[in-house]
């Protein structure tokens, strides 16, 4: 039993369908997956936005300490104290909201966690010695605030700032990974899309070539059933006298003496 002349398209068809909704289903897979990474991309820049922050303000503040120690007029120390007091909560403000980001990320790591402790102590082992140093600073005892600051507040200032910048480092090298992770989901996504395009051209073709493929089938040959026509009855007298003739007669007779 010989094919219908439309399964070959109908297959063809079928086949773009699959092609297409495999194609669909990867994009959307793939979608979802750069959908992560870009949420925990902006969550990174976050973190590494505040740990950047905290870093200058840290430094800020001792500056600001150190121009205190040495403001030598009321106005220089009235200055100073101004600016150390500006300087402080700006600073407050930001150690918050570092703690706070890495706080509501749930993929801190164990290694962030580490920093952000080191931070913490050292910040806290910070504020005595430079509180001690601003009021030694505001009686104009110089020689006692700078020997303190010396001492006790800048090695806990560098181990501050130290932690702080290893934290910010941290999260570049997590920044370049994710980027080389958004660029090979934008690579694949393009791959995809392309592959789904020359499918879909593909069959399309094929949809094309289907017709001259099936009209090169052609149906079998029918014997027509009509009756012969019959001879009239002059027709019939005709073909009597024909027959007849001489030259006929002697044909048929050289045929019958032929063994």
């Amino acid at each position: 039993m010989s094919k219908s002349p439309a399964s070959p398209p109908i297959a063809i068809a079928i086949l773009i369908v699959l092609l297409l909704a495999g194609s669909i289903a990867e994009l959307c897979r793939l979608g979802a997956r750069r959908d992560v990474l870009q949420e925990r991309t902006r969550i990174n820049l976050d973190e590494a936005r505040a740990a950047a922050q905290a870093l200058a303000l840290v430094k800020e503040q001792g500056d600001a300490v150190r121009d205190l120690v040495l403001a030598t007029t009321p106005d220089e120390i009235r200055d100073a104290e101004g600016r150390f007091s500006a300087v402080g909560r700006r600073h407050d403000d930001a150690q918050a909201a570092l703690l706070s980001t890495f706080a509501a990320d749930p993929a801190t790591t164990a290694e962030e966690r580490a920093l952000l402790a080191t931070v913490t102590n050292e910040q806290r082992a910070t504020v005595g010695p430079v509180l001690r140093v601003v009021k030694l600073a505001r009686r104009n005892e110089d020689e006692a605030a700078t020997r303190i600051l010396v001492e006790q507040a800048l090695p806990h200032e560098a181990a501050l700032q130290a932690s702080l910048a290893e934290l910010g480092a941290l999260h570049a090298r997590d920044s370049q990974a994710l980027a080389r992770g958004l660029d090979m989901q934008s690579l694949e996504m393009g791959l995809t899309v392309g592959l789904g395009a020359l499918a879909a051209l593909l069959g399309a073709l094929l949809l094309c070539m289907a017709p001259r493929w099936t009209g090169a089938r052609t149906a079998p040959m029918r014997l027509s059933r009509r009756p012969m026509p019959r001879l009239s009855v002059s027709a019939q007298e005709r073909a009597r006298a024909l027959v007849a003739t001489p030259g006929v007669a002697a044909v048929r007779a050289d045929n019958a003496a032929v063994p």
